[in-house]
C-alpha cells in the first residue's frame, strides 16, 4: 500500500522503516498537520492512505480541526488514518467535527505497535461506529463486518512482524513533547543540519560555511543549501563578499507549492553552493517568523540534498530550524560562560521545547593550546544527564588564520584542507558516518523522485560513532 506520513521527524524514518519491512510503500511525508495540509494544495497524490499523528507539530484542537479541514477539500479521496491521545476519546464535540469532514478512522491510543497499524490499514471504519450522543465512543466492530480497502489482504501471524521494544509507538502527551521513542535508523537524506549556540562571536557562521564546503568537496554532486537564520544581520553575505541578490525577504510570502526553478531564484550561487543570506531590511528579517521558516525548509529540503542552517538562538525561525532539523550542533568555545551558557541553552531547547536530544551534539572551537579546562570535564558537563546529554564530535584549536581567511573573504576548507581547523570539521564529517579522504563519485550518485537521496549515503549511520563518547 502506498503510505503517506504525517509524524514528527523524530519518528518519521524509524515508521518508514518498520512499515517498508511488511510490503508498504511510504511515497511522501510530512513533519506536521500545517506541512500536510500545504502539501495538499497540490490537489494530487501518489498514495492511498495517510497515516496521521493527531497532534503533529500542533498543540490546539482548533489548529487540528483547520488543518484536516484544508486535507479533506484538497484531497476528498485520500483515506486519513488518524491516531490522537486517548483523553481526546470522550470529547464528542472534537469527535462531531471531524465526522464532518468525513474523517472516520480515528484511533485513541495511548501506546500502538506495528500489528495495530496493520489493522488499521486493513480495516475502514465508517460513520456507523460512532455514537456522539453517549460518553464512549463506540468503535469495536466484528473484523469480518468491516469494508476492506481495495486490493489488500488481511496479512496472516506469518506476514506479521512482532515488533521490538523500539518499535512501539507513543502518542505524544497533550501537554508536553516527551518521547517515548527514539529515532533508531538514521539515514543521511535530505539532512537538515542547524549550527546554532548560545551567543555570537564563537565561530558559528565559520562553522557553517566550511561544512558546506567540506560536503560539497566530498559529495561533489550534492545539492548543498546554506541558510543565514542569524538574526537580524547575519554573516554569511559579507563573510563570502556574496552580493546578496536574492535573501531571507524574498521568503516572506512564499508557500510550500514551489517550482525548482523559483527556488533558483530565490538563492544566491558561488562556491558550488546556494545561499540564502539574511535579509537586506531589518524589518523583513523580524516579520520573518517561524511559520514562513517552516514553510521555506519543507520547499527546500525537496530541491537539496543537505541544507546547513546557521542560526541564532531562541529566535521563532533558530527554533523551526531546530525542531525540522535531522542534526543540531552547538557551537562552544573553551571558557566557563560559553559552556554554562550552552548546557543551559541546551537543556532548555529538550525541557521547554522537547527537542530530542539524540540529534545534538557539540563541536568545541577556538581550544587554547593551553587547555585550562580540559576535553574531557566539558564532556562530562554535557553528558551529566543520561536523557539529555550530548556527545562531543569535534573540535579546533584557536588559530588566528581563521579570522584573516574570513578578512580576506576565502573558505578556510578550501584554501588549507590540512589545517587544523578544516581537520576539525573533518571530526563532524566523521561523526556522519562519512570519509573525508574519500570523495563520492558524482556517477554514483542517485536520487529519488522527490529529491535528495544520495544512494553511498543511505545505509544507517554507524551507531558506534554517534554513541555518547568523552574525548581525551
Amino acid at each position: 500500500m502506498k503510505i503517506h506520513l504525517v509524524y514528527e521527524q523524530e519518528y518519521v524514518e524509524q515508521l518508514k522503516y518498520i512499515l517498508e519491512s511488511v510490503g508498504h510503500t511510504v511515497e511522501q511525508w510530512d513533519y506536521s498537520l500545517s506541512q500536510f495540509a500545504d502539501y495538499s494544495e497540490k490537489k494530487q497524490t501518489d498514495a492511498e492512505v495517510a497515516i496521521v499523528d493527531g497532534q503533529a507539530g500542533v498543540m490546539e484542537k482548533r489548529e487540528i480541526i483547520e488543518s484536516l479541514g484544508v486535507v479533506r477539500k484538497n484531497l476528498p479521496n485520500l483515506r486519513l488514518i488518524i491516531i490522537f491521545q486517548k483523553p481526546l476519546e470522550k470529547d464528542e464535540n472534537f469527535i462531531s467535527k471531524l465526522l464532518t469532514l468525513s474523517i472516520y478512522d480515528m484511533y485513541f491510543r495511548d501506546e500502538y505497535d506495528l500489528d495495530d497499524l496493520q489493522n488499521w490499514l486493513r480495516i475502514s471504519k465508517s460513520y456507523a461506529d460512532y455514537n456522539v450522543e453517549v460518553n464512549d465512543i463506540k468503535g469495536n466492530l466484528n473484523e469480518a463486518e468491516k469494508p476492506k480497502i481495495s486490493g489488500i489482504e488481511p496479512s496472516t501471524e506469518s506476514d506479521r512482524v512482532t515488533p521490538t521494544a523500539s518499535a512501539s509507538l507513543a502518542s505524544p502527551p497533550w501537554n508536553g513533547r516527551e518521547r517515548k521513542v527514539r529515532t533508531e535508523y538514521r539515514v543521511f537524506a535530505a539532512k537538515i543540519i542547524v549550527i546554532s549556540g548560545s551567543k555570537g562571536g564563537i565561530g558559528k557562521t565559520d562553522i557553517a560555511i566550511n561544512l558546506a564546503m567540506a560536503f560539497r568537496k566530498h559529495i561533489q554532486s550534492a545539492k548543498i543549501c546554506l541558510l543565514d537564520f542569524d538574526f537580524p544581520y547575519g554573516g554569511i553575505a559579507r563573510m563570502l563578499n556574496i552580493a546578496p541578490d536574492a535573501h531571507l525577504g524574498d521568503w516572506l510570502t512564499q508557500s510550500k507549492v514551489i517550482t525548482e526553478e523559483a527556488v533558483r531564484s530565490k538563492t544566491v550561487q558561488a562556491y558550488g553552493i546556494d545561499f540564502v543570506p539574511m535579509a537586506l531590511k531589518i524589518k523583513d528579517g523580524l516579520e520573518f517568523q517561524r511559520r514562513q521558516a517552516e514553510i521555506m525548509l519543507d520547499a527546500l529540503r525537496k530541491y537539496y540534498d543537505i541544507i546547513i542552517v546557521d542560526t541564532s538562538n531562541f529566535t521563532e525561525s533558530a527554533l523551526a530550524a531546530i525542531t525540522i532539523a535531522s542534526e543540531v550542533i552547538f557551537v562552544c568555545t573553551h571558557d566557563i560562560v560559553s559552556i554554562s551558557a550552552t548546557h543551559a541553552y541546551k537543556e532548555d531547547l529538550c525541557k521547554l521545547y522537547g527537542v530530542n536530544p539524540d540529534k545534538m551534539s557539540l563541536f568545541l572551537n577556538m581550544v587554547p593550546g593551553h587547555e585550562d579546562i580540559s576535553k574531557q570535564h566539558i564532556a562530562e558537563v554535557f553528558e551529566d544527564n543520561p536523557q539529555t546529554g550530548v556527545p562531543i564530535i569535534g573540535y579546533a584549536p584557536y588559530d588566528d588564520l581563521v579570522r584573516q581567511c574570513r578578512n580576506k573573504s576565502a573558505i578556510l576548507y578550501e584554501e588549507r584542507p590540512e589545517h587544523k581547523f578544516s581537520q576539525g570539521i573533518n571530526m563532524i564529517m566523521r561523526s556522519f558516518g562519512l570519509d573525508p579522504a574519500t570523495p563520492i563519485n558524482p556517477m554514483d550518485k542517485l536520487r529519488n523522485k522527490t529529491g535528495g537521496l544520495l544512494s553511498n549515503l543511505t545505509s544507517v549511520l554507524n551507531t558506534e560513532k554517534r554513541k555518547r563518547r568523552k574525548m581525551r
